[in-house]
């Protein structure tokens, strides 16, 4: 069920409706753009402490791999990861599909897994595979998504699934 459509106009945007009949939540984001940067991260509840965990694996077109990497103090989760290629003014080919298990418990940490496919002006493709726990046992109450630099455009989808 669709929950709430962001619009990505600005340096970050926040869903603070998120209702807690769900089991899991579903993200979209498809065809954006980032300004400056390669990155797009998510924070739940606004979180800004070192209380994340990130794994990840890239490849690009040219078929190499550059992963997989991990972080076990992140302050955010990437949403995007794409530091080799970068998706600068190109909309055509960036898709970015996420899922937040579980993300009204209030006894465990918060998984999150995210597939993502991009392009950037150079018509190289990248794609990522990313594991991100916020290690908190707060339910998510809001969702704050931002750029790692600049500003981003497009939109984002929140789908709640049982």
């Amino acid at each position: 069920t669709l929950i709430e459509t962001l619009t990505l106009s600005s340096s970050s945007v926040t869903s603070s409706t998120l209702p807690t009949s769900y089991k899991n939540l579903y993200i979209e984001m498809i065809d954006y753009t980032i300004s400056t940067g390669t990155f797009i991260y998510v924070r739940p509840n606004n979180d800004t402490g070192s209380n994340y965990t990130v794994w990840s694996t890239r490849y690009q077109s040219s078929g190499s791999n550059f992963g997989p990497s991990g972080n076990g103090s992140a302050d955010k989760i990437p949403l995007i990861d794409n530091n080799d290629i970068g998706v600068e003014n190109n909309q055509n080919y960036n898709i970015t599909l996420a899922t937040i298990y579980r993300y009204n418990n209030t006894d465990s940490y918060k998984l999150t897994s995210v597939l993502a496919h991009y392009m950037n002006n150079a018509g190289v493709r990248g794609s990522t595979n990313l594991l991100g726990t916020w290690r908190s046992n707060a339910a998510i109450t809001s969702l704050t998504f931002f750029p790692g630099a600049g500003t981003f455009a497009g939109t984002i989808k929140i789908f709640g699934v049982n």
